[in-house]
């Protein structure tokens, strides 16, 4: 358990809403519960929900949540009205907080992980301030060491707490800990109907990455030159393979194949990489794709199952090495002659040369083509283009 509280604001009028936001259902529970849940599963004990507008019906709602509940009765003035509630409560009884308003809903438990991973290490200077980035942009929630308290408290500048926070991060910024990460949703929040469909089309594929996650990912680990340019032709071979399926009318998720093509191999230069890698990409959030990175290298494939992105990731790997392209049958005649001397090595070299034909010929029945003739053709994609985009913007 930490010394730590966290506040979730949730006092305003969710006017833009046009509903009473802290207790629309978003998956299978209110707003309001994903921020109590996410502090409460990464071991935050003491969570300090602020109440405001409807409080009745929200108040009546937490009685049972073990939460503390503080009153903004000036909640009409805006949403720094309800931090200075929360802090005025807080004392000095905690050795730091988190803030969060309710809208911002799917923050992944991984990214809360980070920041207190990084609390670990500073928490005994003075006047740390612990924030998120993704992809160059700041989101939720931040976490302040208590003695922001009182400065917060004073406040009187402009723009309530986005002032003080500017005014601080000018002055102070060795104070200042922006945490590389690779989470979409400490950007987004829920503010209107459209928004909030938006969260729900993606709450059962948070344990997946997109594309820009998958990039952000290999920002947040320090991906060198050469994980990126490998990252980058492996998932260009398998947005290609894709794109054929897809286009034969085979219905195919482009997007995540590619997400997994540029992590498959974030694990290397550690011993095991593929299985240090799926540990790497669970502890960032992605459970979803941790099989297909432990598999990349040696996917069982088989030919009378449906092919998977996961397998055509395996397969356009073979298509690469290091960061030039290669023939496939070319890459493994290579790894025969590497290890001619070593039995053991070349078993493992010819099954997953055996394995790579399995994938090789379900491809080819599947695309009406070889992957051979998939590769030597153009290749017109979207994802292909998001993919170049999305890379200059993050390099």
């Amino acid at each position: 358990m930490y010394s730590l509280a966290a506040v979730v604001l949730a006092a305003g009028f969710s006017s833009r809403m046009g509903a009473f936001k802290p207790l629309l259902p978003l998956g299978d529970k209110p707003l309001v519960d994903w921020s109590i849940d996410l502090f409460r599963d990464v071991g935050i004990r003491r969570i300090v929900v602020v109440t405001g507008h409807n409080r009745e019906k929200l108040e009546q709602y937490l009685a049972n949540r073990d939460v503390e509940i503080v009153y903004n009765p000036d909640y009409a003035t805006g949403m720094f009205s309800s931090i200075t509630m929360a802090l005025d409560a807080l004392g000095n009884t905690t050795s730091g907080f988190f803030l969060l308003p309710v809208d911002i809903p799917l923050v992944r438990s991984a990214t809360v992980k980070a920041l207190l991973r990084r609390w670990r290490i500073v928490h005994k200077t003075s006047r740390y301030f612990i924030t998120p980035n993704f992809l160059g942009k700041t989101g939720h929630p931040p976490l302040f060491d208590i003695e922001h308290r009182r400065d917060i408290l004073n406040w009187t500048g402009e723009q309530g707490l986005a002032g003080y926070v500017r005014q601080f991060t000018a002055s102070n910024p060795k104070c200042v800990h922006n945490i590389r990460l690779a989470d979409r949703f400490i950007l987004y929040d829920a503010d209107t109907p459209e928004r909030l469909a938006e969260l729900e089309a993606q709450v059962e594929s948070r344990p997946y990455p997109t594309m820009e996650e998958a990039i952000g990912l290999l920002v947040a680990l320090g991906a060198g030159d050469d994980m990126f340019l490998h990252a980058t032709q492996v998932a260009e071979v398998s947005i290609a393979f894709a794109q054929v399926l897809k286009d034969r009318g085979i219905d195919f998720d482009i997007e995540l194949t590619s997400a997994i093509a540029l992590l498959h191999d974030i694990g290397k230069g550690w011993p095991n990489h593929a299985v240090v890698g799926a540990r790497m990409a669970a502890d960032a959030g992605f459970s979803g794709i941790q099989d297909a990175i432990a598999l990349h290298m040696d996917f069982p494939a088989r030919a009378e199952e449906p092919m998977t992105c996961a397998e055509l990731v395996c397969l356009a790997d073979k298509y690469v090495q290091g960061t030039s392209a290669v023939a496939m049958e070319e890459r493994f005649e290579k790894k025969r002659k590497l290890f001619a001397d070593n039995p053991e090595a070349l078993k493992g070299v010819e099954r997953r040369y055996t394995a790579t034909r399995v994938s090789h010929e379900k491809l080819t029945r599947l695309a009406g083509r070889t992957p051979e003739d998939i590769l030597a053709a153009p290749s017109s994609s979207p994802e292909l283009e998001k993919l170049y985009d999305l890379l200059v913007a993050a390099r």
